[in-house]
């Protein structure tokens, strides 16, 4: 069974490399089809320029423009590999988790600008924002989490990309 998951990760020049971690909001073929030109339409406008907030817009506009009637939450970074600066916009998806190696303990989940998904709206603003990486730090995508209760408790379940 086909459906909307994606994940991708790209150069962008010389000094530059994006991460991407999307989901398109159906199943099956039409959401198959609709996460191959997201993932195409993403990649090509990163290529030309701007931040991850206007990439994301301007796919937005083309999904709302095009009429699918469907909408997809994605989070793009775009990191600096000389000075470890992430920009980043996130679309309606799940935050990352982070986990710095200067001592912190394991992955740590902050409280990061969080927007809707692409393609509910005309005219919507996606925010960017930045952060941090020293050498040796990771960021983990998560493309799609559920929660389980046990015993009173909720635990996380997902795939990580």
């Amino acid at each position: 069974e086909v459906g909307g998951d994606f994940f991708d990760y790209f150069r962008l020049g010389e000094d530059r490399f994006a991460f991407l971690v999307a989901d398109v909001a159906d199943k099956g073929a039409p959401a198959a089809m609709i996460m191959a030109i997201s993932k195409s339409l993403i990649k090509l406008r990163a290529s030309v320029g701007g931040t991850p907030g206007e990439v994301l817009k301007s796919v937005s506009e083309w999904l709302i423009t095009d009429g699918s009637s469907v909408f997809v939450t994605a989070w793009l970074g775009i990191l600096d590999l000389n000075s470890g600066e992430v920009a980043a916009c996130n679309a309606g998806h799940t935050q990352p988790a982070i986990l710095h190696v200067s001592g912190e303990e394991g992955y740590t989940l902050k409280k990061l600008p969080h927007g809707a998904a692409m393609g509910l709206m005309p005219g919507m603003k996606f925010r960017d924002f930045t952060l941090q990486l020293a050498p040796g730090d990771r960021i983990s995508c998560i493309r799609m989490v559920w929660w389980r209760p046990r015993a009173g408790t909720a635990r996380c379940s997902g795939r990580t990309g």
